[in-house]
């Protein structure tokens, strides 16, 4: 009887234990059926994002992958110059630099309704017609220079939208901009009409060369770049009414960092800061003229990273000082000027940029042959051939 008794407990332990056992192993079965959420991925370490450098002063901070530039390193007169800023005049000294700015004539509304950001961006040709008619004696100074030998048209041009069907966009609203900036100053004293009769030539030619390039390139910002190329005039016409008389040929016969430094040393602020000084003055929008501020801190800045912005401010630039040179001759033969080679310090940190941005592609559109023939008015070689409409 005992035994049968022993027999039954171990029988029943062991179906206890044969019973555990299978739902020890239904449960894990069961788990091993769920789902597995995936775990986080793991960005590999060239992927994992860092803390961006902060862009130069005077440069936009690159987005997404821009790619970066080699190093560049200034020549050392352009590391050792310091642009100082507004804010650091002296209180009197800045409010008697404003006060001399202000005797300056405010120019008419069109010139806000030109530059202002959104007609850049999406004006129309009927929409600039519409703005230069708006102002009668402009457009009557737009169609002479139009009809002018500089653009050597064969058809007369008798109305804004066919100067626009003729030359382009960019080109008429420069030429707007041009004479609105004209008005606000007044007629120079005889000594000084020839420097400003050539800086109004540089800013033509600037603004030519970089409306012709920026087109044959295919750059999205050739219109902000040809608005801020003519805005930036404002600095060596502000610079020169300011100017002691003694001092504007020196001045006239520097490079862009000679000028900057003794427009320092007279005026305690460099033709930039002054023109930005104007402009704000005028009330444009600070996003131009800082973008304009940016244009000229190509000087000494480096850039950091190829984008899309920079490479028009670049090229922007780049024209500003060849429209310089072009207005004063030094350039004889455009098809034997070789960009690259040029040796020029206030042009240096441009043109490695443009070197490492544009490279072969900025050589090609130079030597396009309708922008060789913009440039002729400019050449002292250049003979008087008429212009082809259809090529302007």
């Amino acid at each position: 009887m005992i035994w049968i008794l022993i027999v039954a407990v171990v029988a029943l332990a062991a179906a206890l234990a044969w019973w555990a056992l299978g739902r020890g192993r239904s449960s894990a079965s069961s788990a091993s059926d769920q789902p597995r959420q995936p775990a986080p991925p793991t960005l590999p370490a060239a992927a994992a994002p860092s803390a961006a450098s902060p862009a130069p002063a005077g440069r936009p901070t690159p987005s997404g992958a821009a790619p970066a530039l080699p190093p560049m390193e200034a020549p050392a007169p352009l590391a050792a110059f310091r642009r100082e800023p507004a804010a650091a005049l002296q209180a009197t000294q800045r409010d008697a630099l404003m006060q001399r700015l202000e005797r300056l004539h405010r120019p008419a509304p069109a010139l806000h309704a030109l530059s202002s950001p959104a007609f850049l961006q999406k004006a129309t040709s009927s929409q600039l017609a519409d703005v230069v008619l708006s102002e009668p004696a402009i457009a009557a100074k737009v169609l002479a220079t139009v009809n002018s030998p500089l653009y050597g048209l064969r058809t007369p041009v008798v109305h804004i939208g066919q100067g626009i069907t003729f030359l382009g966009l960019n080109t008429v609203r420069a030429l707007c901009l041009q004479h609105l900036l004209s008005d606000a100053f007044p007629t120079p004293p005889d000594g000084l009409r020839p420097l400003f009769d050539r800086q109004w030539q540089a800013t033509a030619a600037a603004s030519e060369l970089c409306a012709r390039v920026g087109q044959k390139l295919g750059l999205a910002e050739t219109g902000a770049a040809v608005t801020q190329v003519v805005l930036a005039s404002l600095a060596p016409l502000a610079v020169l009414t300011l100017l002691p008389a003694e001092q504007t040929n020196a001045w006239a016969q520097g490079d862009g960092l000679a000028r900057a430094q003794l427009e320092q040393e007279a005026l305690g602020l460099s033709g930039a800061e002054i023109g930005r000084l104007l402009m704000q003055s005028w009330a444009l929008p600070d996003a131009l003229t800082d973008a304009v501020a940016r244009l000229h801190g190509w000087l000494e800045t480096p850039a950091t990273a190829i984008h899309p912005e920079a490479t028009a401010q670049a090229l922007a630039y780049w024209c500003l000082r060849m429209g310089e040179r072009l207005a004063a001759r030094q350039i004889e033969d455009w098809q034997a000027f070789d960009w690259q080679a040029d040796d020029a310090i206030d042009t240096a940190l441009a043109r490695s940029y443009l070197a490492a941005a544009l490279g072969p592609r900025l050589s090609a559109a130079l030597q396009d042959p309708q922008v060789r023939q913009a440039l002729r008015p400019w050449l002292p070689a250049a003979a008087a051939e008429p212009q082809d409409p259809a090529t302007a």
